[in-house]
């Protein structure tokens, strides 16, 4: 509304799902966090199609249970997005349900970890952030339903990519990993090899979250060059994924691109996706430029 419709002839846009997934990041290192129901519980309470439609305006949608981005569609497994829906699905009654399961009883409006003290916990994001910050107010509405008291917490970005970095945190919302295959998302979500302990910088692996499993597949992926045994060893990555929760998926990453043709013609569009518009890319930016031509004068 405030771009395109100053101008609809040249004016445009084109946002497509291809960035990181936006994730729910707990801290894994130290109880509820460590205890994958409760995790799952919390993205059972998550309310994804609302976070997307209000917070982010509808220029995405919600996250599948393999954690991977549009620009991973052709190396999405079936039975993992099959599996996906039993703790990605929006289902309160589910997630309240695997709370009392795992023995965190509900006080009132609040429930009560083992030792008796309130599951109340801060929500960290960026100041200025509107549609994170937005996404965690929903969210924070979402975890009050199922008990948990949330504070969205906002910081500027330096001070939050501290705590993210350091494993200073409860709940945080934050990016994920991208790369050219699905190998530097999983090993950022999962991979032992980049996880450090709290107090120590970490630049992926913000959750702390270690899995085995998940290690002797990515080292299997690095070692092979065929297509079709990295495929199926990214199937098995996805059921980990799947299976042991790591991080909650909320949406991928739009990859933000508004672009005018009065002068120049030939941008990337959803009819023409050679690459995507955000200059963060630089290898992007390259084919962009090769590709642009300018409008004849008259």
């Amino acid at each position: 509304k405030t771009y395109v419709d100053a101008n609809p002839e040249y004016n445009h846009y084109w946002f497509p799902g291809v960035g990181a997934v936006v994730h729910l990041y707990t801290q894994t290192s130290k109880a509820p966090w460590d205890n994958a129901d409760v995790r799952k519980a919390v993205s059972l309470a998550l309310n994804r199609d609302q976070i997307v439609e209000i917070a982010m305006f509808g220029y995405t949608h919600s996250a599948d249970g393999t954690g991977m981005s549009d620009a991973f569609e052709g190396w999405k497994d079936q039975a993992a997005l099959d599996a996906g829906t039993e703790w990605v699905a929006y289902d309160p009654d589910k997630a309240n349900e695997l709370l009392d399961a795992a023995g965190f009883a509900r006080d009132g409006d609040t429930r009560k970890l083992p030792d008796g003290a309130p599951m109340e916990y801060d929500l960290n994001v960026v100041t200025g952030w509107s549609d994170w910050v937005s996404a965690c107010e929903i969210m924070a509405q979402n975890l009050a339903e199922i008990g948990i008291k949330v504070a969205v917490q906002p910081y500027d970005f330096s001070a939050w990519q501290e705590k993210v970095q350091l494993g200073d945190f409860d709940l945080s919302i934050g990016w994920s990993s991208q790369g050219a295959t699905p190998l530097n998302f999983y090993r950022g979500v999962m991979g032992n090899s980049v996880l450090k302990p709290v107090g120590e910088i970490g630049t992926e692996n913000w959750q702390r979250y270690g899995s085995t499993a998940a290690d002797d597949l990515l080292d299997q992926f690095a070692a092979t060059a065929d297509a079709e045994e990295q495929k199926r060893i990214v199937n098995e990555l996805q059921m980990a994924y799947v299976t042991e929760a790591p991080a909650i998926p909320l949406f991928p990453g739009p990859a933000w691109g508004q672009y005018n043709s009065a002068r120049f013609t030939g941008f990337p569009n959803a009819d023409d996706p050679y690459a995507i518009l955000s200059p963060y890319e630089p290898g992007e930016r390259l084919l962009v430029m090769v590709r642009l031509e300018p409008v004849a004068s008259s």
